[in-house]
């Protein structure tokens, strides 16, 4: 039996000695305490399990870039609509299709330059844009639909994903740079491993140390190449313009 409870908020976790026994959660009505035997941390970058738990961490990276992105009405001319990327120097441009005629255009950039763009985000936003001529004609026909939202506070992260009572998944446990558009796809596919763990365990298949240092393998096996090589190019993005230029032949070593 699943119980969905709707605006409701967890405040902390519940704990018996080192292992952790559930949640404390407010719904604007007032407090309630639900145990379990496993409390599942998918609460994302911001995650209050991984702050409250303090895993150890694999793999650390500082914050390289800063990202800002809006929604368009009346800019995609391709047909079918395809994704676009457009680089320059250590800044990107993402043309991305999506639903209801809508396109996500987004600038990734230094954070070095995160104060320029916190105070004046929106101008130098459409300025990067209007600076691909590929895009140019299409921006006089579209028109911003949303508000501009921006970040510059993404670092990179390896988390140990479990211990007693308690386990990571998606952003809580693993963060890259959203530069690489990998977060989504990484997300999704360690929940099913977490889940094949899961039902191992509570099965009785196997112990809970078993089940979580597979779920761990599986996890790293398929996301530590993709995670290096995010934070490695974040770093300076004209890694990747260079590599592809020299396989190209357009560029010597």
């Amino acid at each position: 039996m699943v119980e969905l409870r709707g605006a409701t908020t967890v405040r902390t976790l519940l704990r018996d000695g080192d292992r952790v026994i559930g949640v404390r959660s407010s719904d604007g009505t007032g407090q309630s305490d639900v145990t379990s035997r496993v409390v599942v941390g998918a609460d994302g970058f911001r995650s209050l399990v991984a702050r409250s738990v303090a895993p150890g961490v694999e793999h650390q990276e500082p914050v390289r870039r800063a990202m800002y992105y809006g929604y368009f009405s009346g800019l995609m001319s391709q047909d079918p609509p395809a994704a676009e990327f457009h680089y320059r120097g250590d800044e990107l441009v993402y043309v991305f299709p999506c639903d209801g005629d809508l396109t996500l255009l987004a600038v990734s950039v230094p954070v070095a330059e995160f104060p320029e763009w916190k105070q004046d985000g929106g101008r130098l936003f459409m300025e990067r844009l209007r600076g691909r001529s590929q895009l140019v004609e299409r921006l006089m026909r579209a028109e911003l639909v949303s508000r501009l939202y921006g970040a510059g506070d993404i670092p990179g992260y390896m988390r140990l994903p479990s211990g007693p009572g308690w386990v990571l998944v998606g952003d809580s446990g693993i963060i890259m740079d959203p530069f690489s558009g990998q977060g989504i796809d990484q997300a999704a596919t360690h929940a099913v491993y977490l889940a094949d763990a899961l039902h191992r365990w509570l099965s009785g298949e196997v112990t809970w140390e078993t089940a979580m240092a597979g779920y761990h393998s599986a996890r790293n096996a398929f996301t530590e190449k993709t995670y290096l090589r995010t934070c490695s190019s974040a770093r300076d993005l004209r890694q990747i313009t260079r590599a592809a230029l020299m396989r190209r032949g357009l560029r010597s070593p």
